[in-house]
Order: C-alpha cells, then structure tokens, then sequence
C-alpha cells in the first residue's frame, strides 16, 4: 500500500515537472517569434563612412530606439532618453530629453546621433522618410551650437554593409 501511495506522487511530481518544462519551452519559443532582424547603421571609427549591423530584437518602434539610445548613441556619459514620438506624414518627430542637447556633448558627435537615429529608422521603417528632433517639447532652431536642421532625412551614399 505505500508502494503504490510513493509511485502516484512520484507521477505526480513527473506530470507536474513535464508541465513545467513544456510551458518554459513553449514560453522560450514565443519569444523567440517575436524578435525581428533589424538594420543599425553607425559610423565607423574615423566618422568617414556608415556602417550597417544586423540584430535580432523584439520587434517594434520602441525597441529599435531602445537598441539606438543603449547601444548606438555617442552620449559624452549622460543618459539620453527618448520622451514620445509620434508618427505624422512620414515624418517621425522624436521629443528628446535635454541631455540629447546638451553642451557636453560635441557637435561632431551630435551630428553622428542625428546620422544614427535617421539613417536607422529609414532603413526599417517604410512609413518613415524623415526625423524631426524636438527637445523637451519645444521645437528649437538650432541643436548644440551649430546645426540648425532640424528635420532631417537619411543619406546612405557613404554606407559599407558588414
């Protein structure tokens, strides 16, 4: 009679075990349908020439920037942070933090942010032929010190693919 009392919790805990593994495999598995190739173009060492990399992320808008701002952006040690964005005729406007904007950060580097950003989105989104920059909500005319575009479109003619 114990016997059989320890063989039906043994299958028990088998049967629970083999639930588990399935729903962890069948979880895995989801995650990885969701995730998507996805372009990122950033400039070589000597700002000469835009480089294109390939990445598996989750797939969506709000992963792409994700992916830019954490892996891409040249940011002098300050945190940029992308406040809302919003989609109209083509054009994506992204309101940035100040920190995209601030002092610290070069001209040079914040050109090849503005080139990151643009060139990125363009290569993976059709709805998107061109990127407005706004700074906590206010549309400014001049970014930094010197440039004073503001919306921009992307240039691929100096590209390499890896």
């Amino acid at each position: 009679m114990k016997r059989e009392k320890s063989i039906k919790v043994a299958i028990k805990y088998v049967l629970l075990i083999s639930t588990l593994l399935l729903l962890v495999s069948c979880t895995s598995a989801n995650k990885e349908q969701d995730l998507k190739d996805y372009k990122f173009v950033y400039p070589d060492s000597q700002l000469m020439y835009w480089l294109v990399e390939e990445q598996s992320i989750e797939e969506g808008f709000e992963s792409v920037m994700s992916t830019i701002i954490d892996d891409y952006i040249v940011d002098g040690d300050l945190k940029i942070s992308l406040l809302k964005y919003e989609l109209k005729d083509n054009t994506i406007e992204l309101d940035f933090s100040e920190t995209f904007n601030d002092s610290i950060i070069s001209d040079t580097a914040r050109h090849a942010n503005i080139g990151i950003i643009t060139n990125t989105l363009c290569a993976n989104f059709d709805e998107i032929k061109y990127v407005k920059f706004i700074i906590e909500g206010e549309e400014l005319e001049v970014l930094g010190d010197s440039i004073s575009k503001i919306i921009y479109e992307p240039k691929f003619e100096l590209t390499k693919y890896n």
